[in-house]
């Protein structure tokens, strides 16, 4: 499943819900505060997951990947990445432009648990 996220600032990114042990292909269109985008060329790419009671600990870290336009990122969430997981958790991407100009934002994903 494809769902897409807006950044038009930090801590403003959409609520996610799915399923745990489900595979998500998680998109991302980013921009500064002066709502231009960002350029993803040459930088690096991180989304973390961690539970909303301890988010200073993730248990899921992965790499985006630059999409077709400039300021867009995939990331790839495998089944296997969530099937033990349920409840409410945060994410938050990290963003380091070419620069070094990092970007971050951050929601609410609730995970629940697979039937049967």
């Amino acid at each position: 499943m494809s769902q897409t996220f807006p950044f038009t600032s930090p801590n403003n990114l959409s609520e996610l819900a799915f399923t745990g042990g489900t595979t998500q292909e998680l998109i991302f269109a980013a921009y500064d505060v002066n709502s231009n985008p960002i350029n993803l060329s040459g930088g690096t790419i991180n989304w973390y997951l961690a539970y909303y009671s301890d988010p200073s600990v993730s248990v899921v870290s992965l790499n985006g990947t630059s999409g077709s336009a400039t300021n867009v990122f995939h990331v790839h969430v495998p089944a296997t990445s969530t099937v033990s997981l349920s409840g409410k958790f945060k994410q938050q991407y990290l963003i380091v432009d070419s620069s070094g100009s990092s970007y971050r934002s951050t929601g609410m994903v609730t995970i629940f648990p697979a039937i049967v």
